[in-house]
């Protein structure tokens, strides 16, 4: 006679034994062909919690350690779970103690994907982020567009911040010096930053009586990119001596992209698709001349040289600006509003079309503006 932990699995099409219990068991074997997928023998190391189980005081139970973990000898799947079930079921708990706060979660997603199509109603800090923008927004005769960083906070809740800012700069540094093509990389994407004029250099006295903000950064490698295989990342989170970072004192505002999946479930209507990716196009728009100590980054291209400032002058609000020019009442770029409907961040999705020339025109003028 062996003892065995046997589950019952209405989800499995199957039963199934371990081989241990098997050879235990000294069954005999038939050969056979089935395809078998989504088992695992992994042991769960979490106890379930029976506090909330009335079990009756006369019910033994055939696995007095059900609340234990342990491992299975045999799983009884649906060819034969029906025929162990009997009369005269006790029923505990409408749902499993554990996996009760699990199915909420699990529900409260299905219906947010269920109305994702249902707009709602902006929150009042949306609402001011709006008007920030669409009151101090401006477009330059070269069809940039210039914003103004929209404040929950004052500016006077940022401390300091370039001792931290030194510091992360320093072990940047360290690693750079130790990998020459990473560092040749490095310096060659800001060296570019700075040549296109989406940052400046400063000195350092010139910030003193301003608020200001230094941005630590650091590299980010993506291979896949056909355009930028290194990114260099300003870090707007980091925390100055307040305890505040920029990106504390800014307002998020709303999410003004469509969502993924109605992007990709429009480009499905048509038969051929062109993907592409936008190159810089976060940096077409541009932060006002008033906000650059916000944004000064620390660089020298090797160690022996002395820190150099920079103020950045582009900005992460080129959605928000492409989504305003899309919704403007005339302008000669009728593309560029077909072209925003399509790019979900930085990537576009293109239909394909006739070669037509006011097509061919009109795919010169997005490339242009974005």
């Amino acid at each position: 006679m062996h003892s065995c932990r046997v589950m019952l699995d209405s989800g499995s099409e199957s039963s199934f034994i371990t081989e241990q219990m098997f050879n235990k068991l000294n069954l005999c074997t038939t050969s056979t062909n089935i395809s078998v997928s989504g088992i695992c023998l992994v042991t769960s190391k979490v106890a379930l919690d029976t506090s909330g189980l009335k079990i009756p005081p006369n019910v033994i139970l055939a696995d007095p350690s059900i609340d234990q973990p342990n491992s299975i000898d045999i799983l009884i799947g649906i060819d034969k779970f029906w025929d162990l079930l009997s009369t005269g079921q006790i029923k505990l708990v409408s749902c499993n103690p554990n996996t009760s706060e699990t199915l909420d979660v699990t529900l409260t997603k299905f219906w947010e994907l269920e109305e994702k199509f249902l707009s709602r109603p902006l929150s009042i800090e949306d609402q001011r982020c709006e008007e920030s923008f669409l009151k101090t927004t401006t477009q330059r005769p070269d069809g940039h567009f210039v914003v103004q960083l929209p404040f929950r906070h004052s500016e006077s809740y940022l401390g300091h911040s370039k001792k931290i800012a030194i510091k992360r700069f320093l072990n940047l540094e360290r690693k750079l010096n130790r990998n020459p093509l990473l560092k040749s990389d490095y310096s060659k994407f800001l060296e570019e930053y700075e040549a296109l004029g989406h940052m400046i250099r400063t000195n350092f006295e010139t910030l003193q009586n301003k608020p200001t903000f230094f941005l630590p950064h650091h590299g980010v490698i993506n291979n896949t990119s056909e355009t930028t295989k290194l990114r260099v990342v300003f870090d707007g989170s980091s925390k100055s001596s307040t305890g505040y970072s920029l990106n504390d004192i800014l307002m998020v505002g709303p999410t003004v992209q469509q969502d993924l999946f109605s992007i990709v479930l429009r480009a499905r209507k048509h038969e051929i698709m062109l993907t592409g990716d936008i190159a810089k196009m976060y940096r077409q728009v541009y932060v006002h001349e008033t906000q650059w100590n916000l944004q000064v980054i620390l660089w020298r291209p090797n160690p022996s040289e002395d820190l150099r400032a920079s103020k950045g002058k582009a900005k992460f609000l080129q959605r928000k600006a492409a989504s305003t020019f899309e919704k403007a009442e005339r302008h000669p770029y009728d593309e560029l509003r077909r072209a925003v409907d399509y790019a979900p961040v930085d990537d576009a999705l293109r239909k394909k079309r006739p070669r037509h020339q006011k097509d061919q025109q009109g795919s010169r003028q997005s490339c242009k503006v974005l």
